[in-house]
C-alpha cells in the first residue's frame, strides 16, 4: 500500500466535503442555530458515515492487494464507527474556538452586507481542511490497525511507520519512520498533542501511516524493529517538535 494511494483518497473526499461543511454551517448559524448544534446538523446533513465508509473500504481494498488477504467486512464497520465519534467531536470543538469570527460574519450576511458565498470564504477553510485531513487519514489507520490484527502471526500487532524523514516531518514521526512498530509500544508512546498515535500517529495533519505488517513480513521484507532507544527518542520529540507533518 503506498502513501501516495491514500492522499488521493482523503484528497477526493476532503474537497468536497470542505465545501459542504462551510455552507451548511453558514446557512444553519444564519438561522439562528448555536455553532455547536450546526456542526452537529451539518454531519448529519452530510452523512459523513458514507464518506468514511468509502475511505476505509478503499483502503482495506489496497490492504488486501498489498498482502493478499482479504479484510472481513466487519473491520470497515469498526473504522467507520470509531472516525465518526472523533469527527464530532473535534468539529464541535472547531466550532467553539472560531465563533466569534463565525458569527460576526453571519451577521453581515443577516444585514444584507455579505452573500452566503462570501461569509463561506470567511469559515476557517484551512482549519476545517487540516481537521478533515487528519480524521480521514485516522480512518484509514484505524482500518489498517483492524487488518493487521487479523493478520498477526504471533499474537502481536504489528505496524511499519511508514513516511518521510524530510525536514518538515515531527521529531516524534522522524524517530520511528521506517521502522516496524507494536500496537501496545506506540499506543504508550503519546506523541504531545493529546491525539492517541496508533488513529493520528504524529498528530494533527501528520503525513505518516501505519502499515500492516506481521512477523513474517517484517522477516521477509528485512524490516528494523524500533527499539526501546527509538520510542524513548519519539517521546522526547513530542515534547520538543513543534512540526505539523
Amino acid at each position: 500500500m503506498s502513501a501516495s494511494a491514500l492522499d488521493r483518497i482523503t484528497q477526493r473526499a476532503g474537497i468536497v466535503w470542505t465545501k459542504r461543511v462551510s455552507q451548511t454551517l453558514v446557512q444553519s448559524i444564519a438561522d439562528g442555530t448555536s455553532v455547536e448544534a450546526a456542526m452537529a446538523q451539518a454531519l448529519n446533513r452530510l452523512n459523513v458515515n458514507q464518506v468514511f465508509r468509502s475511505v476505509t473500504d478503499q483502503t482495506l481494498e489496497l490492504l488486501g492487494k498489498n498482502t493478499g488477504i482479504q479484510p472481513n467486512s466487519a473491520l470497515s464497520r469498526r473504522a467507520v464507527a470509531v472516525g465518526a465519534g472523533f469527527q464530532q467531536r473535534t468539529l464541535s470543538h472547531l466550532a467553539k474556538v472560531s465563533e466569534a469570527d463565525l458569527r460576526s460574519a453571519v451577521s453581515q450576511y443577516q444585514r444584507g452586507i455579505l452573500t452566503l458565498e462570501q461569509v463561506a470564504e470567511q469559515v476557517p477553510a484551512g482549519r476545517i481542511q487540516n481537521l478533515v485531513n487528519t480524521s480521514l487519514a485516522g480512518v484509514q489507520r484505524i482500518a489498517s490497525r483492524e487488518y493487521s490484527r487479523s493478520i498477526s502471526d504471533s499474537g502481536e500487532v504489528l505496524f511499519l511507520y511508514s513516511g518521510p524523514t524530510d525536514q518538515a516531518a515531527r521529531p516524534y514521526c522522524a524517530a520511528l519512520a521506517g521502522k516496524v512498530v507494536s500496537e501496545q509500544m506506540l499506543a504508550n508512546t503519546p506523541n504531545g498533542q493529546g491525539l492517541p498515535p496508533l488513529v493520528y500517529c504524529g498528530g494533527w495533519n501528520c503525513r505518516h501511516s501505519l502499515v500492516p505488517v506481521n512477523e513474517r513480513i517484517a522477516t521477509v521484507q528485512g524490516l528494523k524493529r524500533a527499539t526501546l532507544q527509538d520510542y524513548l527518542a519519539a517521546k522526547q520529540g513530542a515534547r520538543a517538535g513543534r512540526r505539523v507533518a
